[in-house]
């Protein structure tokens, strides 16, 4: 459930890429935890409605290389986009932001896919510095002491929780 970090949910975000003009396919890949059988009929409506949509099961890496644009709420697919140089659109507060585009309103999804598209990413440098310089190795002896590192770096009293 990510309804918290959502600033557009599932089907305002398919609504507003369908409110668009694009003749371009839109391919959506349901989340694989998303088992709800009220979303599949939903999509399936929809893709009924207008041949644009198409649901597919696709591997997301196939799908990604040969995208104009990833749009996702907060999935880590837009970061499996930049590692294609697939500009990222997203509907809700993620982690990764800071090489995306983030579309806060039905309304604003135009401008924020036309942006990501003219937008010239740096996104090798980004996810350099997103992974090595943000993110813990979970495979590393010294993960426990990396954390409390992290969270001592944000002026957090450690004594205060016992470290």
């Amino acid at each position: 459930d990510v309804a918290e970090t959502c600033y557009l949910d599932l089907r305002q975000m398919i609504g507003a890429l369908l409110a668009r003009s694009d003749p371009a396919p839109i391919f959506v890949k349901p989340h694989p935890r998303d088992k709800d059988i009220a979303t599949r009929d939903w999509l399936g409506v929809e893709a009924a409605r207008d041949a644009r949509l198409q649901v597919v099961d696709a591997n997301i890496h196939d799908m990604l290389a040969t995208a104009k644009v990833a749009v996702t709420i907060n999935s880590a697919v837009g970061i499996e986009a930049m590692l294609h140089r697939t500009p990222v659109v997203l509907c809700g507060r993620a982690d990764f932001h800071h090489c995306a585009v983030t579309v806060q309103t039905v309304s604003g999804m135009e401008e924020g896919i036309a942006e990501a598209l003219l937008s010239d990413w740096p996104q090798d440098a980004f996810l350099s510095w997103y992974f090595e310089g943000q993110c813990l190795n979970a495979g590393k002896d010294s993960l426990t002491d990396d954390f409390l590192a992290k969270i001592a770096a944000t002026g957090f009293d450690l004594a205060a929780i016992g470290g």
